[in-house]
């Protein structure tokens, strides 16, 4: 009897502990409210997930990012070109800014306006079609 502990043996016991520690650990990991994510290659419905549409744009200070709008228009999916990382940005409701963690984004018609932790802004402009 000297593994049982109120009528529990050491190993349910252990995993009586564990468990509840596991599970919390899990949830804590699933809400990362706007972690960066990295996607490889092309991006389009058939290889993201809730792909809506994409925009390449061109930033004052010369850089460039790819910006994909995702599932119901709320999250935006900036990679800045040519090898950055992903950023995953969510907006509450449509019209609202777009946030992750150390990046803010403000569309305004065809333009975003980026504003990083740093308090560093960076206005991107679409390349315009057909020139």
């Amino acid at each position: 009897m000297s593994g049982i502990r109120n009528g529990l043996p050491k190993s349910a016991l252990r995993l009586a502990t564990f468990l509840p520690l596991a599970v919390s650990a899990l949830a804590l990991s699933s809400c990362d409210g706007g972690s960066d994510r990295s996607m490889v290659g092309p991006h389009n419905a058939s290889t993201v997930p809730g792909f809506l549409g994409q925009r390449i744009v061109y930033c004052d200070d010369g850089s460039r990012a790819d910006v994909d709008y995702l599932v119901d228009g709320l999250q935006m999916a900036v990679t800045w070109l040519p090898h950055g990382k992903t950023q995953i940005l969510r907006a509450n409701r449509t019209g609202e800014e777009f946030r992750s963690r150390h990046l803010k984004a403000i569309v305004a018609g065809k333009s975003i306006a980026f504003t990083f932790s740093n308090k560093r802004i960076r206005a991107c402009h679409p390349i315009e079609e057909g020139g």
